[in-house]
């Protein structure tokens, strides 16, 4: 505290009342923060345990599959408090070559449900460099719009005429066996946001859960084709058999009619 009426000598009751308040005050605070370090903990574990639980379905449609992405970036937007998550694959255009485009996405109340004016698929060429280059190192990347696309005039500027403006961006790139499959994100229309370790570290064990996901998706719908296409062999197999019963059965029919026909010429 201070004296604005009159020079004042503090006491050590004084100093040491304070002093007290002090201690008092910190203690509070601590307390409070450590209580919203452990809510937000919790609050975490429990969204990468939602993320966990919907993905180890097996979903047997494209549709169903987005449902269950779709479930799982909710939970790490109601964790971070983000304005929209969402998934991009990676695939191969036969025109544009390797490109990046949007398979799930999901955003809170009032928000529009798109990132990008330029349409659904993105080659890679076409990205940020800076964006480009922690993809390769396989490291994430995001903060505020103006500032990580502070040289690239072109993104930035189409970012944050949006509306509402794309704020900020938090990006992670899903690797299985050192192949991309595409990224995760966070973005907000708040506040130009940098994204704490915190977040980061969750978004990240969040995009290796879909990752995982994702991989096992994949060899069960190649174990699946391989048992469709050797069924069918094997239903080929048994019609070709089949045929082939039925010609030996007329021969054998033949071949007794023709020898019951030459017994009774001899008679």
């Amino acid at each position: 505290y201070d004296e604005c009426e009159r020079s004042r000598e503090w006491s050590e009751d004084d100093v040491a009342l304070l002093g007290a308040a002090a201690e008092i005050f910190g203690s509070a605070l601590h307390r409070w923060q450590t209580a919203e370090q452990l809510e937000m903990q919790v609050r975490y574990q429990q969204a990468l345990a939602h993320c966990s639980r919907v993905l180890l379905k097996n979903p047997a449609t494209l549709e169903a599959r987005t449902r269950l992405l779709e479930s799982a970036l909710e939970s790490l937007l109601w964790a971070t408090d983000a304005s929209r998550a969402y998934y991009f694959r990676t695939f191969d255009d036969p025109e544009l070559g390797p490109c990046t485009g949007i398979a799930a996405l999901v955003c809170v109340p009032g928000i529009p449900n798109r990132i990008l004016e330029t349409g659904y698929r993105v080659p890679f060429t076409s990205m940020p460099n800076g964006l480009r280059a922690a993809f390769e190192r396989q490291q994430p990347f995001g903060g505020p719009i103006a500032e990580i696309f502070a040289d690239d005039a072109v993104w930035r500027d189409r970012y944050l005429s949006q509306r509402p403006p794309l704020l900020s961006v938090q990006l992670v790139p899903l690797f299985v066996n050192d192949v991309q499959w595409g990224f995760i994100g966070l973005d907000d229309v708040k506040t130009p946001r940098y994204w704490n370790e915190s977040e980061i570290t969750l978004l990240g064990t969040g995009g290796e859960i879909v990752g995982t996901a994702l991989q096992r998706w994949n060899v069960n719908e190649i174990l699946e084709e391989q048992v469709r296409s050797r069924t069918a062999e094997l239903q080929e197999s048994n019609r070709h058999l089949r045929r082939r019963l039925d010609v030996e059965q007329m021969f054998a029919q033949l071949s007794s009619r023709l020898l019951r026909h030459d017994g009774s010429d001899e008679s």
